[in-house]
């Protein structure tokens, strides 16, 4: 279970205007619109800076209109079909290969993937935890899951309980998990989106904590 507060970077004590700035503000920064366009003009630099790199490396190394390149015919079957300079004591140049351009622009892509790829995972967290602490209600809810989140931590977990082991009671709206002491322990639609971590059983002390999958 995450810190919202912390998300939006305010205290617990915000009111819902500076939640509300905090949110703007945090918004423009991280949503994928945003990171889109700065993306795009990052490779539109990099695009003219291989254009003149590439451009530089066109021109003809000094002296390279005095050397001619032979063929063997393909007709003759001899292992003279290479490319040889005329003149046998000129050195001939080493020349990069293609695919280790190939593999670094393949290798600046992904890092630029990955790094989109983290920023819209850090606006769909501003934007979850504005939706709920932004409605007076919710934020009540989630101010009580917290403070008793903190509470249980306090004290020794009886199991890890993976969440997938819970079911879904639909005549009581709740997903359910049973204690060895006949009880249940008891989680809500708002705590599973908020993957509330912690829970105590609704007849005895004993508290698990849950794993989520979050893959």
């Amino acid at each position: 279970m995450e810190d919202l507060y912390e998300i939006l970077q305010c205290p617990s004590t915000a009111s819902k205007a500076e939640l509300r700035r905090a949110y703007t503000r945090l918004a423009r920064t991280h949503h994928p619109d945003k990171q889109t366009q700065r993306e795009a003009a990052v490779n539109s630099a990099i695009s003219v800076s291989r254009l003149l790199e590439g451009s530089n490396d066109c021109r003809p190394p000094h002296g390279a209109s005095n050397c001619c390149l032979q063929v063997s015919s393909l007709s003759e079957p001899s292992n003279n079909h290479l490319l040889s300079p005329c003149n046998p004591c000129e050195k001939s140049e080493t020349v990069s290969l293609p695919h280790e351009e190939n593999n670094k622009c393949i290798s600046e892509s992904d890092d630029s993937a990955m790094k989109h790829k983290v920023s819209d995972y850090d606006f769909v967290k501003i934007d979850k935890a504005w939706k709920i602490l932004g409605d007076d209600d919710l934020r009540a809810q989630y101010d009580i899951m917290w403070q008793d989140r903190c509470l249980m931590q306090e004290h020794p977990v009886q199991e890890t309980v993976p969440f997938d082991e819970f079911q879904f009671d639909v005549d009581e709206d709740f997903f359910t998990y049973p204690c060895r002491c006949g009880g249940e322990y008891l989680l809500t639609e708002l705590e599973r989106q908020l993957m509330c971590d912690f829970v105590c059983c609704d007849t005895c002390s004993l508290i698990i904590k849950i794993i989520y999958d979050v893959t």
